[in-house]
């Protein structure tokens, strides 16, 4: 697929590393050809902060009797 960008607002730099030249608009996404990993243009266009609360929000604390184990 081939894709003009002069007119689109680019996403910061992939935190895979690969570079923006590896992404490709794909209907609300920018994703990487080589890994697979994306940018949400929804979530870009959100200001979002992480604070302390952000873990407890996300459930990376769980405290079911199913997490932290193997």
């Amino acid at each position: 697929m081939s894709l003009s960008l002069e007119n689109e607002k680019l996403p910061p730099e992939p935190l895979c590393g690969h570079g923006l030249s590896k992404l490709i608009k794909s209907n609300f996404r920018w994703k990487c050809v080589t890994c697979g990993s994306f940018w949400d243009e929804d979530a870009l266009n959100t200001k979002f902060t992480y604070d302390q609360n952000y873990p407890e929000i996300r459930g990376h604390f769980e405290t079911s009797p199913r997490s932290n184990r193997l």
